[in-house]
């Protein structure tokens, strides 16, 4: 496969993510294929459920049995917050699994989920150290940062929040920390994690490499051409804003317009119907179409944000593939070169026609 750039890789994955759902559309098959990448999607980053620190001590002069019902409470909580850590766990491993298998679907084509499943099991925990990374170096410190300011928004609403009195400042700086620091933390933990599938997923799939070996194939690659990798990660920034926004239109208009023609219709029936018995008919025609519309939200969000996924996992693969040869040699297999066959010279093995003649004397 040849080397290509960051702006030349986005038509190829265009063409392969098409060719992957799309080509051809199938009610369930495709929606398969989407779901694999909503799936693998759940292996962006690992958020442990944390109770909030810092809680404030009962009074002394509290009752023995309130004191008893908030030890009982905090002991059901603290065990409702590590049953709930290790729920979200498994589906961060569901997630890190199948990202084994969008990688082949994509590069080999495959649609059977269940082998692909069984092949990358061995290997999985080790994936999930590498991409348990970004959560630890961004995510749990974010916790705890979020966790202080919590406080500190606490400790301005009792001494600052009064009834008909106006928020000073302070909170106001307090409250739009948190959510900056919130969307700040998070967009960089979910790119870190994108690149990490990009750049250490392939070697641990295809070679069965380490952690060490893994981080040694992209080290490599980086230093051959560090200019080209940096462009890669700006470009795929920018595709990330353009890819989000132009999933929510598109989401808007496929879902948001059949919603308004049904409420619309609903509302006319609603009026032009009378008697208790049409209106009970009606009802229960609503509630059989809100069931299906929420069935067909989901079915469109998992086509367009699987679609998103799969493009995003086939533009790294294309990009990389021209640095990393095991990937660049299954995304597009070499061409075995024609050699040519050496043809013998010709043995004049047939006796002559005329013996030669007999010497005289």
């Amino acid at each position: 496969m040849r080397v290509l750039s960051a702006t030349e890789a986005i038509a190829p994955a265009f063409k392969r993510t098409c060719e992957q759902i799309y080509s051809p559309f199938k009610v369930g098959g495709s929606w398969k294929l989407a779901a694999i990448g909503i799936v693998s999607g759940f292996a962006m980053i690992y958020l442990p459920s944390i109770p909030a620190m810092g809680s404030h001590a009962l009074s002394p002069d509290v009752p023995g049995s309130v004191r008893v019902l908030a030890g009982i409470m905090r002991a059901f909580m603290g065990i409702f917050y590590v049953v709930l850590s290790i729920l979200v766990l498994g589906i961060f491993y569901l997630g890190a699994r199948m990202q084994f298998v969008l990688l082949e679907t994509i590069a080999t084509r495959q649609t059977a989920v269940a082998p692909l499943w069984r092949k990358y099991g061995d290997r999985t925990w080790r994936w999930i150290g590498i991409k348990l990374l970004p959560s630890a170096f961004l995510v749990l410190p974010f916790v705890f940062f979020m966790q202080s300011l919590s406080r500190k928004i606490a400790a301005i609403q009792t001494t600052q929040l009064q009834p008909g009195r106006v928020p000073n400042f302070h909170f106001l700086v307090a409250v739009w920390s948190v959510m900056a620091g919130m969307w700040f933390l998070t967009s960089l933990a979910i790119l870190a994690s994108s690149l990490i599938g990009d750049f250490l997923l392939p070697p641990v799939a295809l070679e069965d490499a380490s952690i060490g070996l893994a981080f040694n194939r992209f080290g490599r690659a980086f230093t051959e051409a560090p200019g080209a990798f940096l462009l890669y990660v700006f470009l795929k920034i920018i595709l990330l804003l353009v890819a989000a926004i132009c999933g929510y239109i598109i989401a808007g208009f496929v879902i948001g317009i059949p919603a308004v023609v049904m409420l619309v219709l609903g509302a006319l029936a609603f009026h032009l119907t009378h008697g208790v018995a049409a209106h009970i008919v009606l009802g229960l025609c609503a509630m059989l179409l809100a069931l299906l519309g929420l069935a067909y939200a989901v079915y469109v969000y998992v086509m367009i944000g699987g679609t998103i996924i799969t493009f995003f996992q086939s533009f790294g693969m294309y990009f990389y593939g021209g640095h990393y040869l095991p990937l660049g040699d299954l995304m597009e297999p070499p061409i075995a070169p024609v050699v040519p066959s050496e043809v013998a010279p010709p043995v004049d093995d047939v006796p002559p026609m005329y013996p030669p003649p007999e010497p005289l004397g």
